[in-house]
């Protein structure tokens, strides 16, 4: 498919709490229908949207989580995670659309994962995603890392997932891009502050160094014991997007800089709940790639096998096949 639509879904917890688990799916099923009924091939949520399919899982979304939490995965995690993903299937077969349906928590025999799945307009599993790299004290609560990184063949092309910190650490991108990634979603669950000079070290660096789509979707919200905040949004290269890489931003203003220049700039939008939709182009994309050749072999069919093979890590440091 030549050209896609995407829906980018910034999903806010604000008065969690104080919903019902109706008020909730319908509060999902809105934001999801606003994607389809724009026409859109792919719709996407963001991180952590699985913990919203339990009450227990909710609590520890809005609390933050600890060691009580990899206790509580252990425990109860096969259940939402069922809900969860049943629930978005049936909207990807229904509706005969792509669907990102966020991530969740789940059991490891040493801890938790963070995981993400991509859903074919049939219902079946694309692709699934662990996350690969925590902060010390996220490894500090038993959260695992996963130890491959892989894309899918869709209908509208090549698509990876990242997954939180992952964004921030450069090769991630690149092994994905190198795969064949024509278009990678990085799912967000930022806590506390968040902003524009964060996110260009991220996402919008991706979209830059590897010539590739870039798809944000952040959650966002209050909760009782900490908040998040989020700038959900659609990136390429500027040698494909001009005005400074952004397809589409959740803060108006932003989607129309030319320049990135960026000041003391603070946006109202980091708790605001919402849809991005935008068109994107792989034939474009594939006439910018071609004017753009990174065509260095030992880079190309190399670096991607860094992390599993390690007679590619011999072969690419000069030294001797063992």
């Amino acid at each position: 498919m030549a050209i896609f639509k995407a829906a980018v879904v910034q999903l806010s917890i604000s008065d969690l709490s104080n919903k019902s688990w109706p008020e909730v799916e319908k509060k999902l099923i809105f934001l999801f229908s606003q994607g389809v009924e724009s026409g859109a091939d792919l719709v996407v949520f963001p991180a952590l949207t699985g913990l919203l399919f339990s009450p227990e899982s909710r609590k520890s979304l809005e609390y933050g989580f600890d060691h009580k939490t990899v206790q509580l995965v252990s425990r109860l995690s096969g259940f939402w995670t069922k809900e969860w993903l049943d629930f978005f299937t049936s909207l990807a077969r229904n509706y005969r659309v792509l669907v990102v349906p966020g991530s969740s928590l789940e059991p490891t025999k040493d801890g938790m994962l963070h995981r993400a799945y991509l859903i074919g307009e049939n219902g079946e599993e694309l692709l699934v995603q662990d996350q690969t790299h925590f902060t010390l004290s996220q490894q500090g609560i038993k959260f695992q890392p996963g130890d491959s990184l892989e894309i899918a063949e869709t209908s509208v092309g090549k698509i990876g997932l990242i997954l939180s910190e992952d964004v921030w650490l450069p090769e991630i991108g690149r092994i994905l891009a190198l795969e064949g990634a024509d278009l990678l979603i990085n799912l967000q669950a930022v806590r506390n502050f968040y902003d524009y000079r964060r996110q260009l070290a991220g996402s919008w660096q991706v979209a830059q160094s590897n010539l590739v789509y870039v798809i944000e979707s952040c959650l966002v919200g209050r909760g009782i014991g900490l908040s998040y905040q989020g700038l959900s949004a659609i990136f390429a290269s500027r040698s494909v997007q001009p005005n400074a890489g952004i397809l589409v931003h959740i803060d108006p203003l932003f989607t129309k800089l030319e320049e990135i220049d960026l000041g003391y700039m603070i946006s109202p939008q980091k708790e605001k709940e919402g849809v991005l939709i935008r068109n994107l182009d792989l034939d474009l994309l594939a006439k910018h790639r071609q004017e753009r050749s990174m065509g260095r072999p030992p880079y190309l069919t190399e670096l991607s096998q860094v992390y599993t093979d390690q007679v590619a890590v011999n072969r690419t440091l000069g030294g001797e096949e063992r």
